[in-house]
């Protein structure tokens, strides 16, 4: 039984889903994992962002699923390209980081995120209920958001990109600061989110 009234989802069969994954392995696993189940009309696999965003305006998913470990610091502009061909549609970030959620999720106005360890059923009922506009069991999957609270809004933008992979340069240039200050804050930094609050 699938529900929602606003936008009237219903019934079994009837989410089209989208996943969108630079890692082959990872798109097709969630892909096969989301096509059996029962309320599930279609999934639409996406490698790049200019295929995610045509099957997103092509197809209107009610779901996205996009992997944030390939995108570095431009996790932003992506999901707002996603929203531009469909502003209705509901996103759930993922990382195949040992990381966290980039936070904070109502900043990139995600309805959830599937950390690495995610098992099968919590990522079915994250991508569900996200669909559905709830965005319940997708924020309990996060461990250490609330130790992240202690952060400025810099000192997280560093960490979702060390999070997605950016070097050091590549950090300094998105924050435009040289390469050796971006280290010496990182060796300042890094230990306060290790912190336990």
């Amino acid at each position: 039984m699938v529900t929602r009234t606003g936008n009237a989802i219903s019934g079994a069969g009837v989410i089209r889903a989208l996943v969108f994954d630079g890692h082959t392995p990872s798109r097709l696993g969630l892909g096969v994992l989301l096509r059996g189940q029962p309320w599930i009309q279609r999934v639409l696999l996406a490698a790049s962002q200019a295929r995610a965003v045509e099957l997103a305006r092509r197809h209107r998913p009610h779901v996205a699923v996009v992997d944030v470990s390939t995108l570095g610091p431009f996790v932003a502009p992506v999901l707002d390209a996603l929203r531009g061909a469909d502003g209705r549609l509901r996103i759930v970030l993922s990382s195949r980081c040992a990381q966290t959620a980039p936070s904070p999720l109502g900043t990139l106005r995600a309805s959830g995120f599937l950390a690495p360890e995610a098992d099968a059923a919590t990522i079915v009922d994250t991508v569900r209920e996200a669909a559905l506009g709830r965005g319940g069991s997708a924020t309990q999957v996060i461990s250490t958001a609330d130790a992240l609270g202690a952060l400025t809004a810099r000192e997280r933008e560093v960490l979702l990109a060390l999070a997605t992979g950016a070097t050091n340069r590549e950090i300094a240039a998105m924050l435009h600061v040289r390469s050796r200050q971006r280290h010496e804050a990182m060796r300042r930094d890094l230990p306060q989110a290790r912190r336990p609050q």
